[in-house]
């Protein structure tokens, strides 16, 4: 799938997927990571939701993960919030988790959900929260330091430590697009920020699912 999207193809160029390749996947579970430039250049997101929205329609079963740090990044730089990074890690306080949820289960999300249901699919937005379906548990940076090493306090930056595919099963199997924001709680019901690529390959793990596409123009 990832071979037929090029950022200069229009979204008015009818796109057919192969019938030998889509019989292959035929009802199996694809789950489908966007980020990056994928989600901020409208031609590009729109070229991906056309071609998932096709997909589904043969009958495969996308199941769409998104990540949103450029989004995250103006929301804060608007309200003037400074993010702090350690080890390329975006330290996290108990105020910025509250606009990142924003940007992305509430801004991000929803507009993926708004444009697939306008190509006539039944899309359904949740995060990690929603029933429990991703548990989080706080990551800590390693630092080296004097030959020692510190563990660093991230904040409300989450790893994943269980997934129950079961909501993402019932949605599938009702007829939906489960579209799927990285946001999760922890054990004592914090509020948790995963990175998306780490919480899409765990999901995907926990689907079995046929195949796994990452979209973005982010190095690494």
């Amino acid at each position: 799938m990832n071979n037929n999207l090029k950022k200069d193809v229009s979204v008015n160029e009818q796109f057919v997927p192969d019938p030998d390749k889509v019989r292959e996947i035929k009802e199996k579970i694809i789950l489908i990571k966007v980020g990056g430039n994928a989600l901020t250049d409208s031609r590009v997101k729109n070229n991906i939701v056309y071609q998932i929205a096709e997909l589904y329609k043969f009958d495969v079963l996308p199941v769409l993960v998104h990540g949103g740090g450029i989004e995250i990044r103006e929301i804060l730089d608007k309200l003037g919030i400074v993010s702090e990074f350690i080890g390329g890690h975006r330290k996290t306080d108990d105020i910025s988790i509250r606009y990142i949820e924003m940007a992305l289960s509430g801004g991000v999300n929803k507009e993926l959900v708004s444009l697939l249901n306008q190509k006539g699919i039944r899309a359904v937005g949740i995060s990690g929260r929603d029933a429990n379906m991703v548990i989080a548990t706080k990551r800590k940076y390693t630092e080296k330091a004097d030959q020692s090493e510190i563990k660093v306090d991230l904040g409300f930056v989450g790893d994943v430590e269980e997934v129950d595919a079961s909501l993402i099963y019932s949605l599938l199997n009702s007829g939906y697009l489960p579209v799927v924001s990285p946001i999760s709680s922890g054990r004592d019901g914090s509020c948790y920020n995963i990175n998306a690529d780490m919480f899409a390959a765990h999901l995907a793990g926990a689907l079995s699912a046929e195949k796994f596409v990452a979209i973005s123009n982010i190095d690494g």
